[in-house]
């Protein structure tokens, strides 16, 4: 696979990390990149598309 075929959810309470990381992967080529805040938006979204990977903040409140 390559990284133009990703669909990746970044999923962080942190608005600066989730920054950090999309302008990472945008910069690698990930053509798709969503972002949540929190874990019930982040299963809002994939109930709309799969990704097929799903990078989450573990830590944070409400997972």
């Amino acid at each position: 696979m390559r990284l133009s075929d990703l669909d990746v959810l970044i999923v962080d309470d942190h608005e600066a990390m989730r920054v950090m990381l999309t302008r990472v992967l945008v910069r690698a080529g990930v053509s798709a990149v969503r972002t949540a805040a929190g874990g019930m938006q982040a299963l809002a979204l994939m109930a709309e598309r799969a990704p097929s990977l799903v990078l989450a903040d573990q830590r944070m409140p409400g997972m």
